[in-house]
């Protein structure tokens, strides 16, 4: 009896008490850390990817799966038509990481596989609404299709923005109309009457609301694939290697 309570007086002895201000900034340092982990993993899934995510709400698509069967809507495209794989890129004209991709990456895939005749492009638009110019510059891209100059226009867009530094850039109707008075052999009054009878809305529209159906959440996002096999889903202005990685997987299966 005297052994077991000695020992129970011992126990209590060696007991520790930890002070309450060491209790209080032991929590506060875990939520710290919490919040820290927190918009590390934001920067990760946004910043890192180089990708500009649309704003999320209820309604939002769910996570594209694995592969994704994408519909053909004839948008317009450079490269074989006969070419086995197919890259469909969804962009926004005013989108930094878009711009990017088409300074950067996109010559590279160009001469690897585009010209090649490896693989193709297709384009279509995804203006997001926080780019308040990149919905006109879609529709005035469209209107300089219609006389056969849509990649001189879309070219002519990212290079004029390209030209006045990084990031988001800012611009107006008539800046778009002055760069597009740059494409050789394109009316741009015409286009521009096209523009702003609204002629192409609904074309840009349909695009978007399929791009929402494919998952499509930021710009750009690029479907790798075929119709027969369906597509995979690579996100934001990635270099080459990630295009040359999927690319070849694609080929050789």
């Amino acid at each position: 009896m005297e052994e077991r309570t000695r020992k129970s007086r011992e126990s209590h002895q060696d007991a520790v008490t930890i002070p309450k201000n060491t209790v209080k900034w032991v929590a506060l340092l875990l939520v710290a850390l919490n919040v820290f982990t927190f918009l590390i993993g934001s920067f990760v899934q946004t910043g890192a990817s180089g990708a500009n995510i649309a704003p999320q709400g209820s309604g939002d698509a769910a996570a594209p799966p694995s592969r994704v069967t994408v519909t053909d809507v004839g948008a317009y495209s450079i490269g074989d038509e006969d070419a086995k794989i197919t890259i469909i890129e969804y962009s926004d004209f005013q989108c930094p990481f878009c711009r990017s991709f088409w300074q950067g990456t996109l010559p590279e895939v160009k001469s690897a596989y585009i010209d090649t005749g490896k693989t193709r492009l297709e384009y279509r638009h995804f203006p997001l609404s926080f780019h308040p110019a990149a919905q006109p510059s879609a529709e005035a891209a469209e209107c300089a299709g219609d006389q056969g100059k849509f990649w001189e226009a879309h070219d002519a867009i990212f290079s004029n923005q390209a030209k006045q530094g990084q990031g988001t850039i800012s611009y107006t109707k008539n800046d778009l109309k002055a760069w597009l008075s740059g494409v050789q052999g394109l009316d741009v009054e015409k286009a521009m009457k096209c523009l702003d009878d609204g002629a192409k809305r609904a074309r840009v529209a349909a695009d978007v609301a399929d791009g929402n159906k494919y998952g499509v959440s930021g710009t750009p996002s690029f479907f790798i694939g075929s119709p027969s096999k369906g597509y995979v889903l690579l996100v934001g202005a990635q270099p080459f290697e990630a295009f040359q990685q999927v690319l070849d997987q694609e080929l050789r299966s």
